[in-house]
């Protein structure tokens, strides 16, 4: 098993959208609805994880700065970003708009300042590394949806790099997937297997064929011994046209 500690390394990658602004912010850090609805969003690259890995267990490390205002206890749902290497946020590319994974995960806050808040997001990652796209080294998003479940009053404020300096841990365990993928040795080794099985992968087939090859070999380098011993490539020229294939693959020892 192998352990991937990733953290937010630039200001920009962890910050809010305010819906009605249209804009990323990166000096805020929030999801909930307080009267206005906010979503937050992290980005993550160098994610050193190979396509189809499995993913043993992902959490996601916030931390808690303070309840920007009421009581309100639900803060909406935590998505991955559906792409194969997502983009810088932008004000073109901003949390709300991601492509959401099927997998997401309730935001867990903490009204503690300075509280850990720790979020499973094993299935979120795991799906994102599952895409066909997805190659070792790319980057990952994770992004809130407030609308989802969000209390009308509730306002989950977090600690970021630019602000608090706070880097977001996203602590991955991961099994590589098994050598020998689809173009692979594996892959190779088995189309050779499947070629000499007549594309069947039979065992016992193959032993038969084997057999019948030696047995093949065996009558005729045994007929070649008699007529370099002999000499009697006529006779035997002669005979073999009256001989069916099954008695020559038999050897007939009555040729001389």
């Amino acid at each position: 098993m192998t352990v991937q500690n990733l953290a937010i390394s630039a200001t920009s990658d962890d910050g809010t959208t305010r819906i009605g602004l249209g804009n990323y912010d990166s000096t805020q850090f929030a999801q909930g609805d307080n009267g206005s609805i906010y979503y937050l969003g992290l980005r993550y690259s160098g994610v050193a994880i190979p396509q189809g890995a499995q993913i043993t267990s992902a959490t996601l490390v916030l931390k808690s700065n303070a309840l920007g205002g009421g009581s309100g206890t639900r803060w909406g749902n935590l998505y991955g970003d559906a792409a194969d290497n997502a983009a810088v946020w932008s004000n073109s590319s901003r949390p709300d708009q991601i492509a959401k994974t099927a997998a997401s995960t309730p935001l867990a806050y903490s009204l503690i300042q300075g509280a850990a808040c720790n979020q499973d997001v094993t299935a979120i990652i795991q799906e994102i590394i599952n895409r066909a796209g997805w190659t070792s080294g790319n980057s990952l998003r994770i992004a809130g949806d407030a609308t989802a479940g969000a209390g009308s009053d509730g306002l989950a404020v977090l600690q970021d790099l630019d602000t608090s300096g706070y880097n977001s841990p996203l602590l991955i365990s991961f099994v590589n997937p098994p050598r020998g993928g689809s173009t692979g040795r594996g892959s190779l080794l088995r189309s050779k297997w499947l070629r000499k099985t007549g594309g069947q992968g039979n065992t016992s087939l193959l032993v038969s064929k084997t057999l019948e090859d030696a047995r093949r070999r065996s009558a005729l380098n045994w007929l070649l011994d008699r007529l370099i011993y002999r000499g009697r490539k006529a006779r035997t020229k002669a005979y073999l046209g009256t001989r069916s294939d099954a008695q020559l693959y038999l050897g007939e020892r009555d040729l001389f």
